[in-house]
């Protein structure tokens, strides 16, 4: 929003797992709710987090990376301002702000697809990675190649 809001303000921009006009799937939205449900068991999210992985046996080791970091407020939040800001009001704003958005290939909560459609929109000014055998959580996954390829974006930027 602020790279569509304030451009002079904003050299760039990098997008983990872009949502936007491609929703998920009513299963993966819903996996969601439970997960940032206060009244979730670790066994209820634990059954549905396959939808944030690409590997399922990787459940319950990526669950222990990010139940730390889970604030039950976190998601009142982002539904609110998702709710309150038209996506005409954010996505793709013109400008000279450059992108770099880094998806996984399996992400069944923010879908590949929007990452492919905003970096078409963007023109050169986006970078797209597909990162094969990530999903949502890539940064958990495979935080090697997403950490690689932010500094590569950032360094590219120097130049």
């Amino acid at each position: 929003m602020l790279a569509a809001s304030h451009p002079e303000l904003t050299r760039s921009v990098i997008l983990l797992a872009a949502g936007g006009k491609i929703q998920p799937a009513p299963p993966a939205a819903k996996a969601l709710g439970i997960i940032f449900n206060p009244a979730s068991t670790d066994a209820d999210i634990l059954a549905v987090f396959p939808f944030l992985v690409s590997n399922p046996a990787d459940s319950e080791r990526l669950w222990k990376l990010f139940k730390p970091s889970l604030d039950p407020g976190a998601a009142a939040i982002e539904k609110a301002a998702a709710e309150s800001t038209p996506l005409d009001a954010w996505w793709a704003p013109p400008g000279e702000t450059k992108y770099l958005i880094v998806q996984g290939a399996e992400d069944q909560i923010a879908p590949p697809e929007n990452g492919e459609q905003l970096q078409k929109e963007l023109g050169d000014r986006a970078t797209l990675v597909n990162v094969p055998g990530a999903a949502h959580l890539l940064p958990l996954e495979q935080p090697d190649e997403a950490a690689s390829r932010i500094v590569d974006f950032l360094r590219e930027l120097d130049r």
